[in-house]
């Protein structure tokens, strides 16, 4: 079975997500394994793992998932996704690719987290 990380990159490339969906805490894993990669400046990410994250940020955060999803205290899931995304990008110094993104993403925005990374990407 494909790992995480390979389903995410095919629910971009292919436009195919797994079957029954992601599980929330396979989902939270990866994407902080791509930030840690990223924060550790080891190795660049992957083209295709910043794809996958420029991708996350673009659907809103709305991959399917199954199972039980914890929810945070001050975000929705889907924000929460958002949130380790831009995260994950801003760590990359790669976030020209979702620039004409952020303004839609931060008025959408419930969480006031989500808003506030959102100003502070916008104004460095």
């Amino acid at each position: 079975m494909p790992s995480t990380r390979e389903q995410l990159r095919r629910m971009v490339t292919e436009r195919e997500a797994p079957p029954r969906g992601f599980s929330w805490d396979a989902l939270m894993e990866v994407l902080a394994q791509l930030e840690a990669a990223a924060v550790s400046g080891a190795l660049p990410l992957e083209a295709e793992d910043v794809r996958v994250l420029a991708d996350l940020v673009a659907r809103r955060g709305r991959v399917p998932l199954h199972g039980a999803v914890a929810v945070p205290h001050c975000m929705p899931p889907e924000e929460v996704i958002q949130y380790r995304a831009l995260k994950a990008l801003e760590a990359a110094e790669r976030l020209d690719c979702v620039r004409e993104l952020l303004p839609r993403v931060g008025r959408e925005a419930d969480s006031p987290a989500l808003r506030d990374l959102v100003r502070q990407l916008q104004s460095s």
